[in-house]
């Protein structure tokens, strides 16, 4: 028996999309949050939301936001069936072809490997 190399594809349009969205300059990049308020760097009495890499996709595929109860600065997906343990609601994860493996690793990259959102936007390209 030979191993063979298994390779996890995000569905083509919803790629294309996020892509875009992070070689943008339409979110703000934050790290170890989904989507987190702050002071505008324009305008401080204004509110505006930085986001994670997996924060921006969740934000494209038009989903709800809701205040975290335990942290008000944060905002976390409003889906029912959501878990904070989770990075994204499991349902819009498989829609989207985006595996466990998938999400833990663009998430180390962003959070941790301080990648920018253009250098995540390669690595999904070039890998995903």
């Amino acid at each position: 028996m030979t191993d063979e190399l298994i390779v996890e594809k995000l569905k083509p349009v919803v790629k294309k999309r996020w892509l875009k969205a992070l070689r943008s300059n339409k979110y703000q990049q934050g790290r170890g949050f989904l989507c987190k308020e702050s002071p505008n760097s324009q305008d401080p009495s204004k509110l505006t939301c930085k986001f994670c890499c997996l924060g921006v996709l969740y934000d494209l595929e038009g989903k709800e936001w809701t205040r975290d109860k335990d942290t008000a600065d944060h905002w976390v997906p409003s889906e029912k069936d959501y878990s904070i343990d989770e990075d994204l609601p499991a349902r819009l994860a498989d829609k989207i072809g985006l595996t466990l493996a998938m999400s833990a690793e663009l998430m180390e990259l962003n959070d941790d490997g301080e990648y920018t959102f253009k250098q995540i936007a390669d690595y999904i390209e070039e890998n995903y």
